[in-house]
């Protein structure tokens, strides 16, 4: 209650501001009104936006445009923009296209973003109000979202795990080990501790350090949405440790158990090597039948899914519904993905 008095004070006093600001510029009147409804409505001055831009934001206002089209549109308005005011604008029909898209997590620091800084013009004023509304609008919604500390602690882990990404590609593997090593020695993202534990171990895994990979794979929460990733990479780096039979013991355990649905061949590829190495070659030829045996159904579906190329989400779905002819390999791998789980979380 407190946050939305704040909010409605500063909204008066930058409305104030507004219209000083409209009466002593003609010709740029701007105003809009139940920003981020149905009912969403705006009067904008000609140079800001014409033509077809303007008929593709009124597309976007009546939901007449879908959501991909309007932020591509918004896009490509930004890039053309060379006043501030409208490259402003820009800015908040991406925001725009990203809430009515449903993607409440990207639109928030979006609208966040236009609701700071200064406003030095009337269009800058009301896009600022806007925003506000926006925001408070996406609190209601998702009361997680309320605190910033959340939000800032998010960003600063997705910089810096870009910069590790950005090492990781430039192959500048030492690097990348240098900032993970430095991040799993502190606290600072205990959410993303097996994510960052798994890729120190693959970083290790990537130079040789075979014996460091197997340390830090073994780091991986036995909850972890990683485990299995975790577990099929272990099983990779005992095989090439020489150590046999804790390969074959780790490939057992992606077997059984509540990680027997998870998708992990290559430790059954793992098992039928290592059996191979000790000489037991019945048993390594059964661990390649299990393979096809297993992962037969998964091929199959995989093989016809990437014919038709249709979308996953709704699959994904009603396998979670216990609907839906997805193999249970396929169905879980789905459900353990990040980009799966913020969906989820979204709606």
């Amino acid at each position: 209650m407190k946050t939305k008095l704040l909010l409605a004070t500063y909204s008066i006093a930058l409305l104030g501001a507004s219209l000083s600001a409209a009466a002593q510029s003609e010709g740029t009147a701007v105003a809009f009104e139940a920003a981020c409804t149905s009912n969403e409505a705006w009067k904008l001055p000609a140079p800001l936006i014409d033509g077809e831009f303007r008929r593709e934001w009124n597309r976007t206002l009546s939901a007449q445009s879908s959501s991909a089209r309007a932020l591509s549109e918004a896009l490509a308005l930004k890039r053309i923009s060379k006043t501030e005011d409208r490259r402003r604008f820009a800015e908040y029909w991406i925001a725009r296209a990203l809430y009515s898209a449903r993607l409440w997590h990207l639109a928030y620091p979006a609208f966040g973003h236009l609701s700071k800084g200064a406003a030095d013009s009337p269009v800058q004023t009301a896009i600022r109000l806007a925003a506000h509304d926006c925001l408070a609008r996406l609190q209601d919604r998702l009361p997680g979202l309320r605190s910033s500390s959340t939000i800032e602690a998010k960003n600063r882990f997705q910089k810096e795990f870009g910069a590790l990404l950005t090492a990781q590609t430039a192959r500048n593997t030492i690097d990348a080990i240098r900032e993970l090593e430095a991040l799993v020695g502190t606290e600072k993202y205990p959410q993303h501790k097996d994510l960052l534990y798994l890729m120190l171990a693959r970083n290790y895994y990537g130079i040789g350090r075979y014996d460091r990979a197997i340390e830090n794979f073994k780091k991986v929460s036995k909850h972890s949405n990683h485990l299995a990733e975790a577990l099929s990479d272990l099983s990779w780096a005992y095989l090439l440790e020489d150590r046999l039979g804790e390969a074959i013991g780790t490939a057992i355990s992606l077997q059984s158990g509540g990680l027997k649905n998870t998708f992990t061949p290559e430790a059954l590829m793992v098992m039928s090597m290592a059996l191979n190495e000790l000489c037991q070659y019945p048993e390594s030829i059964r661990a390649v039948e299990l393979f096809k045996k297993n992962y037969e159904s998964s091929f199959r579906w995989l093989a016809e899914w990437s014919k038709a190329r249709t979308p996953l989400y709704p699959q994904a779905v009603q396998f979670l519904r216990k609907n839906g002819h997805v193999p249970a390999r396929v169905g879980s791998e789905w459900g353990r993905t990040p980009s799966f789980i913020n969906r989820q979380s979204e709606l």
